[in-house]
């Protein structure tokens, strides 16, 4: 094991040599350029020791680039995407145990509303069974030209790339329904929430008709609570 005075030893070594390698930048440019010089003075037609000069200054812009990029607010973006897909291949009590997800067909969500429409967009486009539930006609109808919008939209954003069968299959494999009836055949139940009762409320009117196992997604203020029945 390293000792705290070998280690305090070795990180003074390793910034002399950086403030080294800083203050030789610019003897490092001026021998470049006196080299581009000879080889323009010796050898007019020979390209390739030319070319050796400036990959060293490639290398440099290459560098400049870089460092300027890893501080941007998309790396930082995409770091944080790489993390996150990482840690879901390692959960507590779950990975470790050998747990394998249950295969999700079908999906229904309680209100299409803002935020009930951008679900459903995903898991249509990703080829799910929806089931929209809502008080009324009325209502839903509303919910339902949101996420034809929505569909429009992303036809036009990827510039005519995705064919218009993708969208036609997805709203082909939309359902809509007033009652609790039409939940029996269905893996999970997605709703966005704002108390307690309703929640007490949802289980008790989802559980009478629903089937004996499925997961209930809800929305709360505080992020997203997952909960598996029969809750226990």
């Amino acid at each position: 094991m390293i000792s705290t005075r070998a280690n305090f030893s070795w990180i003074s070594t390793l910034n002399r040599r950086i403030l080294r390698c800083e203050s030789c930048h610019g003897q490092a440019e001026r021998l470049l350029d006196s080299a581009k010089e000879m080889e323009d003075s010796i050898a007019v037609n020979l390209s390739s020791r030319r070319l050796e000069v400036s990959r060293f200054e490639l290398i440099q812009q290459v560098y400049e680039t870089v460092e300027v990029l890893i501080r941007s607010g998309t790396c930082k973006a995409l770091v944080h995407i790489f993390l996150s897909q990482r840690g879901t291949t390692k959960i507590p009590r779950v990975t470790d145990l050998g747990l394998v997800p249950r295969h999700v067909k079908q999906v229904a969500i309680l209100g299409v509303g803002l935020m009930g429409s951008e679900i459903a967009t995903v898991f249509l486009l990703s080829n799910y069974y929806m089931i929209l539930k809502e008080v009324n006609d009325i209502v839903l109808e509303a919910g339902i030209d949101r996420i034809k919008a929505k569909f429009i939209i992303l036809f036009f954003y990827y510039y005519f790339n995705l064919p218009l069968e993708k969208f036609v299959k997805a709203l082909s494999l939309l359902k809509v329904t007033f009652d609790y009836e039409t939940f029996r055949d269905v893996d999970m139940v997605i709703e966005n929430i704002a108390g307690a009762p309703m929640v007490h409320r949802l289980i008790r009117h989802i559980t009478s008709s629903g089937p004996e196992f499925y997961f209930l997604a809800l929305v709360l203020d505080d992020g997203l609570s997952q909960y598996r029945w029969p809750v226990a």
